[in-house]
């Protein structure tokens, strides 16, 4: 079996999903999928996060905090989307997430498989996984590429109200008369917000 998992431990929000964008190599022809998704964190400078998920075949959309983020492997790019100022930025796959990596058969045999459970709706396999002395635990279902819980000593991740397939095409696409911008080199906000350095450029 194969799925994904972190290399590192579980962030929040946003972040921890991003970083689970990198590689989608699912051996199973799992369903599209939508679900709500809440993480949490112990490290008080993070946010709890929540927001939505829709998974169509290898490409993710995730809507949080007033942004839309597109990633697309296939095209090897991953869009952020800012509805409310209609404008978007684009970036390679590679720099967005690169804290994944595939969940292969010497991975699984390291793991330390706990049982099987449950989690909002789908059956589960529980896995632990320790390097280093840090453990990070996976829910994993063969339904969908993508795990339905994680856990850590820092916080946890939980996919919920999952509604297998009918995920429509246009979720993924770049909504018409959005405006480019740059992402900014160094320091500085969001590009094209108060104390960004980037510049919009038009589409």
């Amino acid at each position: 079996m194969k799925g994904m998992i972190f290399s590192r431990g579980v962030t929040t929000g946003v972040a921890v999903i991003l970083s689970l964008v990198f590689l989608f190599g699912m051996s199973w022809a799992a369903e599209d999928f939508s679900a709500d998704f809440i993480s949490k964190s112990s490290d008080p400078r993070d946010m709890p996060g929540q927001g939505k998920i829709y998974m169509k075949g290898n490409r993710m959309r995730i809507e949080s905090s007033g942004a839309v983020t597109i990633s697309n492997p296939d095209r090897g790019i991953i869009r952020i989307i800012m509805e409310q100022q209609r404008m978007y930025m684009e970036q390679p796959l590679q720099k967005a997430g690169g804290r994944m990596q595939e969940w292969n058969s010497s991975m699984e045999n390291a793991a330390k498989k706990v049982g099987t459970e449950t989690v909002s709706g789908l059956k589960c396999t529980k896995y632990d996984l320790e390097s280093g002395g840090y453990k990070v635990t996976y829910w994993i279902s063969e339904k969908i590429s993508f795990p339905v819980k994680m856990e850590d000593r820092n916080g946890s991740m939980l996919l919920k109200n999952i509604k297998l397939g009918k995920v429509s095409e246009s979720l993924f696409e770049l909504p018409p008369g959005y405006q480019k911008f740059s992402m900014p080199s160094m320091g500085g906000g969001m590009p094209g917000m108060p104390g960004g350095m980037g510049t919009p450029t038009k589409q």
